[in-house]
Formats: structure tokens, sequence, C-alpha cells
């Protein structure tokens, strides 16, 4: 007897092509590809920032955006968002150059 598969609802056959994109998400400890991208992108996270972060290139990036429908923000919204991301990762590099030399030698003595 022949074997079947019968789906119900709705779903997406992509061949595998975003199955690395999909395993970089999970690891990262998104529930999928799709909430991953959603939360950065919301965040001010850029192409370039997605796509090293991921592990791929910038146009893979834009093409699973556009596969898997992801909203993006508006471009004045996403550039205040990049600003305002950018200005807190100076902010907390600063604070731990400035704890590591209020640390001085002790840091490595404990």
């Amino acid at each position: 007897m022949p074997r079947r598969l019968i789906l119900n609802g709705s779903f997406t056959v992509e061949g595998g092509r975003h199955r690395h994109l999909d395993q970089q998400a999970t690891r990262l400890g998104f529930a999928d590809l799709r909430a991953c991208l959603q939360a950065l992108l919301d965040d001010g996270w850029s192409i370039p920032q997605l796509a090293t972060h991921l592990d791929t290139t910038q146009s893979a990036v834009r093409r699973v955006i556009t596969d898997h429908h992801v909203h993006r923000p508006p471009r004045r919204q996403q550039l205040a968002r990049q600003r305002q991301r950018a200005a807190q990762q100076r902010a907390a590099a600063r604070v731990a150059e400035l704890a590591l030399r209020a640390c001085g030698s002790t840091w490595w003595t404990g």
C-alpha cells in the first residue's frame, strides 16, 4: 500500500533554503526565523548587522525578510532605533572600560 502524506492548514515549501537561518534563530533563543527577524528589526538592527549576527549574507537576509513577510518599520523609525541602539552599545562599552580600569590589577587577583 503506498504511503500518503495529508496536510491541513497553510504551509510553505521552501526546500530547506532557509534551514541554516532557522537553526541560527533557534540557537539565539527565538521560536523561529520570522520571530527572530521581527524582534531584531523592531529593535533597530540593520540588514548588515542581521547578516553578521545570523552568519549569512545581506542578500540572504533581504530575501528571507521578503519570503517570511516580515514587517519592517518605516525608514525614519528604523533610523531612530538604529541610532538609539548604537548609543546604547557605546555606553555599554564605556561602562565596561571604566569598570576594568576601576578594578585595575586587582581584577586578576580577585
